[in-house]
């Protein structure tokens, strides 16, 4: 079931009543929030919801009707500026990509999951320790082989009691992403290191987009199922 078909039945039901309560408001305005609703899907959204009103017009309900109609749009376009896509770049060498990534760690207020191939820089552990500490649910996912590095700060984050898994197999856990709060994620080529800073060529993306959002988060919560605790 698509968007457009979650959304029908609460218009349905809004129209029957003439008006939106703040439950129907508030359940569309959830599903527009958690399920993007395409072009394609818009266009169809919108015209049934001029079906829908066409008859009572000519029945001659027109005021109220176009009232409705009204606040249904509005509606969506509340919707749209709530979700309205935000994306960000930094570049490194350099401290934008650090600061960055220290900023949307002081700023999550529900939970952080991180997967990265290794964190090495103490500035990020620092803060990462401190907000579990304040009782920030965290979460880290990391490469088995990386650990070893001297300067890897995973077994400081374990120590912490911060929940780590990393990967038993030949292979690299070789993801760079973070996810916060459930609404934006983080990726990019920059390794959680000192050099990165310092000398790398590096970018980091954040973006709230939905569809990304959830697609990060699927793959997140599916190798912490798989991998193993540390």
């Amino acid at each position: 079931m698509n968007t457009h078909q979650i959304l029908l039945p609460y218009f349905t039901q809004a129209f029957a009543d003439r008006k939106f309560s703040s439950s129907e408001t508030k359940a569309i305005k959830q599903i527009l929030r958690e399920h993007s609703l395409d072009h394609n899907q818009r266009t169809m959204l919108l015209h049934d919801l001029f079906a829908m009103t066409e008859e009572a017009l000519c029945q001659g309900n027109n005021r109220e009707v176009m009232d409705w109609l009204r606040k249904a749009n509005q509606i969506l376009i509340d919707a749209d500026q709530a979700v309205s896509d935000r994306s960000d770049v930094y570049f490194s060498p350099g401290h934008d990509c650090l600061n960055a990534i220290l900023e949307a760690i002081n700023q999550a207020r529900k939970s952080i999951d991180i997967c990265v191939f290794t964190i090495s820089d103490d500035r990020i552990s620092e803060v990462l320790i401190r907000r579990h500490l304040a009782g920030l649910p965290i979460r880290v996912i990391s490469d088995n082989e990386k650990m070893e590095d001297q300067g890897s700060d995973i077994r400081t984050l374990s120590d912490a009691r911060i929940p780590v898994r990393i990967d038993r197999t030949p292979n690299h856990m070789h993801h760079k992403f973070a996810i916060f709060d459930g609404e934006s994620v983080l990726t990019g080529s920059y390794n959680w290191t000192r050099s990165a800073e310092k000398y790398n060529n590096e970018n980091i993306l954040i973006t709230n987009q939905p569809r990304v959002l959830r697609k990060y988060q699927t793959a997140f919560n599916k190798m912490w199922e798989e991998m193993e605790v540390y």
